[in-house]
């Protein structure tokens, strides 16, 4: 069977714009990076190309927000000490990867996946 719909009202429903951004700013939520395009190997990348997803994602929220976002969460927890100085080198003083694992800086704050946790509802 055949689904007709609009990738534009999907992606609307699904995904968060300015406007969603800044409603959540104002009611008091922390908003943080997470990579300008969300790449699932972020720690395969060299210095330039992880800076040039996270500042591009801080300068969008940093705008939307008028004020210095100073967390993050890695996408797909991929990241490594490269991530990390280019997390320092944009002022970023929190960050969370997606395991439980002991916490060895404010860089590698743990936090538990969503996806663990539907795979245990499931």
């Amino acid at each position: 069977k055949k689904y007709s719909f609009k990738k534009e009202k999907v992606a609307k429903q699904l995904w968060m714009d300015k406007k969603n951004l800044l409603k959540l700013h104002n009611k008091g939520q922390v908003l943080g990076l997470h990579s300008h395009s969300h790449i699932n190997n972020l720690e395969t990348l060299d210095y330039e190309k992880q800076y040039s997803e996270f500042y591009k994602n801080k300068k969008f929220i940093d705008n939307i927000c008028n004020q210095s976002t100073i967390s993050a969460s890695y996408p797909f927890g991929s990241y490594n000490k490269t991530t990390m100085n280019v997390l320092k080198s944009l002022d970023v003083k929190l960050s969370f990867r997606s395991n439980m694992l002991k916490k060895y800086s404010n860089l590698e704050i743990p936090r538990i996946d969503h996806q663990n946790i539907l795979n245990k509802i499931n």
